[in-house]
């Protein structure tokens, strides 16, 4: 797979739904752990270890709409998102 191909068009609404009710469900998780006194460094560092596989999912997505494909731009893409995901900017 190149991610220079078309797709279906309700790939990507699905998509941008599901990641809008994911980040939604997320938030409201966090927010009523705090809220309940129930949070921890144990379940921050867990939720921060479901979140990270989702980068890599979405910069796919990211890579299908925008027809980058695997060239240099795609690459400068990547290294991009994942510096900025290590160190949190």
């Amino acid at each position: 797979m190149t991610f220079a191909q078309n797709i279906p068009s309700w790939c990507l609404f699905y998509f941008a739904v599901a990641f809008f009710v994911y980040q939604t469900m997320d938030a409201l998780d966090g927010i009523h752990a705090r809220n309940h006194k129930m949070s921890s460094p144990l379940g921050q560092l867990f939720d921060a270890g479901i979140d990270a596989p989702l980068h890599g999912f979405l910069a796919s997505v990211h890579l299908e709409s925008l027809k980058i494909g695997t060239s240099l731009l795609g690459f400068l893409y990547l290294f991009v998102l994942a510096v900025c995901s290590f160190t949190k900017l």
